[in-house]
């Protein structure tokens, strides 16, 4: 390999993201994931700490569907420290909403 292709490889490596939350969406998805544990969650917004220790805050909603294992409804039972899937949908005004939430237990 000679020394220009292997500088940008590096560099290309380099600007790669790593494992972190995906902060936007990729052009034209509807919603991306996000996986990590329920910082905080009130009536309105719950904050997921990904793995990297960012702190994502999602709006949840009327329309946001809670589920738990075997299906369950789980809505209540979200708490600090769960385990959580979130299927989120960057709003074009800014910000993200959970389209579905599914707990851990």
């Amino acid at each position: 390999m000679t020394r220009t292709a292997r500088a940008l490889l590096i560099g290309a490596l380099l600007m790669t993201p790593a494992c972190g939350p995906k902060t936007i969406a990729p052009p034209g998805a509807a919603s991306w994931e996000l996986r990590g544990s329920v910082e905080t969650v009130s009536a309105s917004t719950l904050e997921v700490r990904h793995k990297s220790g960012r702190i994502v805050p999602v709006e949840i909603d009327g329309a946001t569907e809670f589920v738990g294992n075997g299906g369950r409804d789980a809505r209540g039972t979200v708490a600090a420290g769960m385990r959580v899937t979130v299927r989120v949908e960057t709003r074009t005004s800014g910000g993200y909403r959970a389209c579905m939430v599914r707990v851990f237990d």
